[in-house]
């Protein structure tokens, strides 16, 4: 069940109210750094099959690709080493990375690029970024290693605003 038949169930059931709104919220722009895109797009073959090596080790898998192998399509590895993450990505979009760095804000892709990627990124996490930890935090990894960079813009954000909901009358009888 979903869309308007479960709307209409939760407003019968919870009488639930709610309405839409748009907010500014703090934000970051992807844009292309000035040195240009450090990454090439695949192409046709340009990724392994989801199903490639499906009986394999995973350790073995992981350490082909920090070995420089080809990561299977769609996938997405993660490591860690020491304060230093590893994130290995087959045939994504651009955007399709910002989820794992953990940035905590809405990032608006402003790069025009709609080209898929075999993206690999070594970095700091911003918590974990010390005078001693050795390698980038995300910010500067998306330009050294990527070409790419995250500045902090506006944007409007959509959201659903709960204006009235009641317990389920069943449900208190239980």
């Amino acid at each position: 069940m979903a869309g308007p038949m479960l709307r209409a169930l939760l407003e019968d059931r919870f009488k639930l109210k709610i309405h839409r709104d748009v907010e500014e919220v703090a934000a970051y722009a992807l844009t292309v750094a000035k040195g240009g895109l450090k990454i090439k797009p695949i192409g046709e073959g340009g990724c392994l099959a989801k199903d490639a090596d499906a009986g394999a080790n995973p350790l073995d898998y992981v350490a082909r690709l920090l070995a420089g192998g080809m990561p299977r399509c769609g996938s997405t590895t993660r490591t860690t080493n020491g304060a230093t993450r590893t994130l290995i990505m087959g045939g994504t979009d651009l955007m399709g990375l910002i989820p794992s760095l953990g940035l905590g804000r809405l990032v608006v892709d402003r790069t025009g690029i709609t080209d898929r990627f075999n993206i690999r990124l070594d970095f700091v996490p911003e918590e974990l970024a010390t005078p001693d930890a050795t390698g980038p935090t995300a910010f500067r990894a998306l330009e050294q290693q990527l070409g790419l960079k995250l500045e902090p813009t506006k944007a409007s954000h959509g959201l659903i605003v709960i204006d009235h909901v009641e317990p389920f009358a069943d449900a208190a009888r239980r």
